[in-house]
């Protein structure tokens, strides 16, 4: 008897508009598919108890930042290979001490490449191998950065690269999969196999699998070997972005609002699971579960045999940039807005457990749509930082994703200097470490083992300015940037006080504003506080980094309710740029904490 969702060619699909499990289907063994999902799991379990002996978990401070030339945002993942962090930056590839950040070599030896290397680095072996977007492979040695062999595409450039211990396989733009030899360039299999329909998103490897989805509604398994189509699943939605996620001999698959385990060589689907809201790109697992992220910037986790997931799930707010990755025994959420977000997935209340704010180096601009009324919207990166698309960022409610928003009125391109820089590439980990490479071309590199960080948050009030006297009836802002770049800010451990007073406030990372709203009686905005009567204000703000760093700073103003409302004026004291009172653009959305 046939199972729902089984094609009569023998395809198989999950329709995402009804979740099914079929329970009634028994296993060659005579078990129920419960059983057979508590038996994968713990299977699953045992392939990741070695990596997670040593692995992050917990926030870590910021051991060095390299950064390198870009033309354009880096979208393309790094690699880690024993004391080098392999980086693909602009039209060169960078080897990098893994501990000190010093470059070692970079790739080409003699100059720029004529194109950029866009694509996610592999390592097999002793080799790299790297693709330009000039149609090479290039490979070099992973030691010393001598190149081995190229290899030319022909028509196509790579769009995506995975590979085992002796063969490379790509991906290309006119729809091939060719296969290298990786120690020799040599095609490994006599012809490119084509493909039936454009690859989207990321491909992976699992149990001598080439996973991968396709634009048109599939997800296909070609074997690695044989170079044929084991199985093929058809679906009735494809994220944006798609991430199969690869653990032991299983794959995890996205459509709409349902993650599936599915048997990586046969394409036979254990279970599948509805979450309450559609899902984003893929989906990251862990030992300690799997947790999914919605549109809307939601973290759901869910546990190994599919039978559980958090009912209620951690906001984040915003958009997110790339498909949760795993880190050890956790997983890390990347934001438009600058922010990651290290997230525990066992809990039936998910929660983060360390969030980051990647900041711009001194004199980065960007380039943002801006309304009559301010606030402006993701833009690309000016000089100082590289160039680069950003999706989201700027006014409230942010851009959508490669976008930007947008404030009020007739909008005008003007560059700005940069609150954040976003990491457009997975972040990846590696044992107790946590390497990001960000839009302007910097590696960020974390670890309790390369880093310390003894220096508390910074704190500044942007306006009004310390010792303001000021009507406390209008519609008043208290505009504070609170910052670490050391282990980035715990955005739980902010107060702030007027005298004895808590205060409401609003935080978003991007740029590390924090928004005090003082609005007359009966306001309907959330998380306004009440006018203020007349007297003299101590302003006291505090706030703690992730490695236990408390900074505490004062202010004053003095309210006198007999004075006009006026329109204070905004400077930015890092930056020393103004703008009206309104202040900055709150970027792409609110954290969670």
């Amino acid at each position: 008897m046939g199972c729902p969702g089984v094609l009569s060619s023998g395809w198989r699909a999950f329709d995402i508009r009804r979740s099914w499990l079929p329970y009634s289907y028994r296993t060659s063994r005579g078990g129920s598919i419960v059983k057979a999902a508590t038996r994968i799991s713990l299977m699953l379990l045992g392939s990741l108890a070695v990596s997670s002996l040593w692995a992050l978990s917990g926030p870590a401070p910021l051991g060095w930042r390299w950064t390198g030339k870009v033309e354009s945002a880096p979208t393309a993942r790094l690699a880690v290979s024993g004391d080098k962090v392999i980086v693909p930056v602009g039209r060169r590839v960078y080897a990098l001490d893994a501990r000190t950040g010093t470059e070692v070599y970079s790739f080409p030896s003699g100059g720029d490449a004529d194109g950029e290397f866009r694509t996610d680095v592999v390592i097999a072996g002793n080799t790299v191998v790297a693709a330009n977007s000039n149609r090479f492979v290039y490979a070099f040695n992973r030691d010393d950065g001598v190149k081995t062999w190229t290899f030319h595409l022909g028509t196509g450039t790579a769009r995506t690269l995975v590979a085992n211990e002796t063969t490379v396989f790509i991906v290309t733009s006119d729809d091939r999969i060719v296969a290298l030899n990786a120690d020799t360039g040599a095609k490994a299999w006599t012809t490119d196999y084509q493909m039936e329909g454009s690859q989207s998103g990321s491909a992976v490897l699992a149990d001598g699998q080439i996973v991968f989805y396709t634009s048109d509604g599939r997800v296909h398994a070609v074997d690695a070997v044989t170079q044929r189509k084991t199985w093929e699943m058809r679906l009735l939605s494809v994220p944006f972005n798609p991430q199969p996620a690869a653990m032991g001999n299983s794959v995890f698959l996205v459509s709409g609002d349902q993650v599936a385990l599915v048997a990586a060589r046969s394409g036979r689907t254990t279970w599948v699971l509805r979450l309450p809201e559609r899902i984003v790109g893929g989906v990251a697992v862990t030992a300690r579960g799997g947790i999914a992220v919605t549109e809307r910037g939601n973290v759901y986790a869910f546990s190994l045999d599919g039978r559980q997931h958090s009912r209620t799930p951690l906001e984040l707010g915003g958009f997110v940039q790339v498909p949760p990755q795993p880190a050890g025994e956790n997983a890390i959420v990347q934001m438009t807005n600058g922010a990651f977000y290290l997230v525990d997935p066992s809990s039936r209340e998910p929660k983060a457990l360390w969030e980051y704010t990647t900041l711009p180096l001194p004199g980065t601009m960007r380039k943002v749509r801006s309304g009559d009324s301010g606030g402006g919207g993701g833009g690309n990166l000016g000089s100082g930082g590289g160039g680069g698309n950003l999706g989201g960022g700027g006014g409230r409610g942010g851009g959508g994703r490669g976008g930007a928003g947008q404030g009020g009125g007739t909008t005008t391109e003007v560059e700005v200097p940069a609150d954040y820089v976003a990491v457009m590439s997975p972040i990846v980990a590696s044992g107790e470490r946590l390497y990001a490479l960000a839009e302007d071309g910097s590696v960020f590199a974390f670890g309790r083992d390369i880093g310390v960080d003894e220096t508390g948050p910074s704190i500044e009030m942007m306006t009004p300015p310390s010792g303001s006297a000021m009507n406390g009836f209008g519609n008043l802002d208290f505009i504070f940037r609170i910052e670490d770049q050391g282990s980035g800010l715990m955005k739980r451990s902010v107060t702030i006080t007027f005298n004895d007073q808590v205060m409401k406030f609003e935080y978003v990372p991007a740029g590390g504003f924090v928004y005090v709203r003082i609005r007359p009686p009966g306001s309907t905005q959330e998380g306004a506080n009440l006018p203020l009567s007349d007297g003299y204000r101590t302003i006291t703000v505090s706030a703690t980094d992730w490695m236990g760093n408390v900074s505490e700073k004062k202010f004053s103003v003095l309210i006198d309710n007999t004075l006009p409302v006026t329109q204070e004026r905004v400077v930015d004291q890092r930056t020393g740029s103004g703008t009206g009172r309104s202040g900055p653009g709150l970027g792409g959305g609110g954290g969670g904490g």
